[in-house]
C-alpha cells in the first residue's frame, strides 16, 4: 500500500494560513499525493523550486527514460529541468539511469520529427550539458 508523501518524508509538512500564495498551494497538494501520483508538472515544479530532489530527480530521470522528449511545455522541457537541477542545486543522478537515458535520448534525437532544426539543435546541446555534467560526476566518485 504506498503512502503520501508528507507521511514518508516527514519533514515535509503542509503550509498554514489563510491567504496563501499559488506555489504554497500548490507545496500543500503535492504533498498529500501518493509518488505515483506525481504529474510531470508536480515534477517540473520540485525541479525547479528545489523540493524533495532526490525523489524529483528520480521521477524525472523514470520519465526520460521512457520518453526522453519529454515536458510540461515543450519537447525536451524535462531535460532542460533537470540540467537546471544539475546546475543550480548539485542534483544527482542515478548513474544507471542516467546510462540508460544516454543511450535512448541518443537514438531518440536522431529518429524524432522535429518541427525545427533548431529545435534539434536546443535539444542536442541540453543533451551535451547532461552528459558532460555525469560524466564529471562519475570522474569525481572515482577519485
Amino acid at each position: 500500500m504506498s503512502r503520501l508523501i508528507k507521511c514518508i518524508f516527514e519533514n515535509e509538512v503542509e503550509i498554514q494560513g489563510d491567504s496563501l500564495a499559488p506555489l504554497e498551494l500548490w507545496y500543500n497538494e503535492m504533498i498529500n499525493k501518493k509518488i505515483e501520483e506525481l504529474s510531470i508538472l508536480d515534477i517540473s515544479r520540485m525541479l525547479r523550486q528545489n523540493v524533495l530532489m532526490p525523489l524529483a530527480m528520480s521521477k524525472a530521470m523514470e520519465i526520460l527514460i521512457s520518453n526522453p522528449l519529454d515536458g510540461e511545455m515543450y519537447d525536451g522541457d524535462l531535460l532542460y529541468q533537470v540540467v537546471g537541477a544539475i546546475k543550480n542545486y548539485g542534483a544527482a543522478v542515478d548513474k544507471q539511469m542516467a546510462d540508460a537515458f544516454i543511450k535512448i535520448a541518443n537514438a531518440e534525437k536522431d529518429t524524432y520529427k522535429w518541427e525545427f532544426q533548431e529545435y534539434k539543435a536546443e535539444y542536442e546541446d541540453l543533451l551535451k550539458e547532461f552528459i558532460k555534467y555525469h560524466r564529471k560526476k562519475c570522474l569525481t566518485d572515482e577519485i
